[in-house]
């Protein structure tokens, strides 16, 4: 079951992104970029989302080391710059019509993402955007994660005293 929700989750968040691109005024929705763009993004954040609630958090927040859950988090977001440039470099090299679409409405950018990979990832590391997207991104399944660990401890306090009044 838990698998079963992560997987729809995720497949929901994709959509509503889908959608959103499609029925916005996005130059790119009626080229493939339309469903890369959102599949790129869910991708990235599962790339940060599951390390950072799963493997980050739990270690170095239960043992309160600061530095290395900063460090941590940094590491995480600049693997998320990583794959978002190598991503969209890939996409724009295989996908003709959206190297096209570029050229036409905005060369600049075109130019930027087919000059080096180091350049393209300095180039993403230096847009706040894309920060704020990974992090508004992540609100959500966070929310929803903490919610539910909340609901598991306090299910369990409960437990705890009902036995309590028992004994």
């Amino acid at each position: 079951f838990r698998l079963l929700s992560h997987a729809l989750f995720w497949i929901l968040s994709f959509s509503s992104s889908y959608f959103l691109i499609k029925f916005s005024f996005d130059t790119y929705k009626d080229t493939p970029l339309g469903y890369w763009t959102p599949l790129r993004n869910i991708l990235g954040m599962i790339l940060v989302f599951y390390p950072l609630m799963y493997l980050v958090i739990p270690h170095f927040l239960k043992k309160r080391k600061w530095l290395f859950l900063t460090s941590a988090i940094v590491l995480l977001t600049f693997l998320y710059v990583i794959f978002d440039a190598i991503g969209e470099k890939i996409v724009f090299h295989y996908c003709e019509s959206c190297s096209l679409m570029a050229l036409e409405h905005n060369p600049d950018f075109l130019s930027v993402i087919r000059k080096s990979t180091l350049t393209n990832i300095l180039f993403k590391a230096s847009n706040i955007q894309l920060y704020l997207h990974l992090f508004s991104g992540l609100i959500l399944p966070i929310a929803i994660k903490v919610s539910i660990g909340y609901y598991h401890f306090y299910i369990k306090n409960l437990e705890l005293e009902k036995e309590k009044v028992r004994l």
